[in-house]
């Protein structure tokens, strides 16, 4: 029999592993992975988009970057600029694709997490309350780089 912390030690390696691919089938232009850190420190941020997760691994995950790396990542989805209010609105929805397709992923290995809707973060944003984070970055096209924070409560 496995012990709480093994499982939720193995929830966290499927969250993860499902994040990494779920960037992956999302993104249609090339992205560089690089290689996930863990910290308990505080975060700084000035845009991103924050999606809460509960079920089996509570916390929630943010995707922090500049708006215009967000912007290649629309433009790339749908084959136009997006700026003003039609790029805050993508950014909200490329948070639910990830989230989404985590979720779907994650639920493959035995994994139940629910999502919660986006919340743009625009601004210097600090975050603390979490035990600890594990931050996962990486670049697409023109160097543009982005980071995801998986931010654990557990």
């Amino acid at each position: 029999m496995t012990t709480t912390q093994e499982n939720s030690s193995k929830h966290i390696t499927t969250l993860l592993n499902g994040t990494i691919q779920s960037i992956q089938q999302t993104i249609p232009i090339p992205v560089q992975m690089g290689r996930p850190s863990a910290d308990t420190k505080e975060l700084h941020t000035q845009f991103g988009v924050l999606v809460g997760i509960t079920g089996h691994i509570k916390g929630q995950l943010l995707f922090s970057g500049h708006q215009s790396a967000f912007g290649v990542i629309g433009t790339s989805m749908f084959g136009m600029e997006l700026s003003g209010d039609m790029l805050s609105s993508f950014c909200g929805e490329f948070g639910n694709m990830i989230a989404g397709g985590l979720a779907t992923i994650v639920s493959e290995q035995s994994v139940t997490i629910d999502i919660t809707s986006p919340t743009l973060v625009e601004g210097d944003m600090r975050m603390t309350g979490f035990k600890r984070s594990i931050a996962i970055p990486f670049t697409i096209e023109a160097g543009n780089e982005l980071t995801i924070y998986l931010l654990l409560d557990q």
